[in-house]
């Protein structure tokens, strides 16, 4: 089994992500030397299955990203939505706002309770003030995660 831990597909609030800057991300990727996917030339989900049927890619992990970031976000009902409508292809992580550990704690359980969430984001780094992953205050929120049985993707 593949697992893409990190993929964005071209789904609401991801194609308002930098990555979804099509001409961008090709130019990019032409200077890089790689041939941009068919996926983002023409931002299709069915071309982004494809492609991971193509590369042997088992599931995608869809990460939201808390709209309080300093880098924009992707609402977590985006993230349940898109793990609802293609349940075969993505596993989805909702997000967090780490400098709100009580409202994050309500949201772990939430999104673990009534959606089945598996992962949940914090990035503490990109926070409005922004917080090493070590920092006691998040502690409360990597316990309600340990006791909902739900794993911490952290980032940013």
């Amino acid at each position: 089994m593949i697992i893409d831990f990190r993929l964005r597909p071209p789904f609401k609030g991801f194609r308002s992500t930098l990555m979804w800057d099509v001409e961008r991300t090709k130019t990019v990727n032409t200077r890089r030397g790689y041939t941009p996917s068919e996926s983002i030339c023409n931002a299709s989900m069915e071309s982004l299955f494809s492609e991971m049927k193509q590369t042997g890619i088992t599931l995608g992990v869809a990460a939201g990203r808390d709209p309080q970031s300093t880098i924009g976000g992707i609402p977590n009902e985006e993230i349940v939505e898109l793990q609802r409508t293609h349940p075969d292809y993505f596993v989805g992580c909702p997000s967090v706002n780490t400098m709100d550990p009580k409202r994050a704690a309500d949201e772990i359980d939430r999104y673990a309770l009534e959606f089945g969430a598996k992962g949940i984001v914090v990035e503490p780094g990109v926070a409005p003030t922004p917080l090493y992953p070590s920092d006691s205050s998040l502690f409360p929120i990597y316990e309600q995660c340990a006791l909902r049985n739900v794993a911490v993707l952290v980032m940013g």
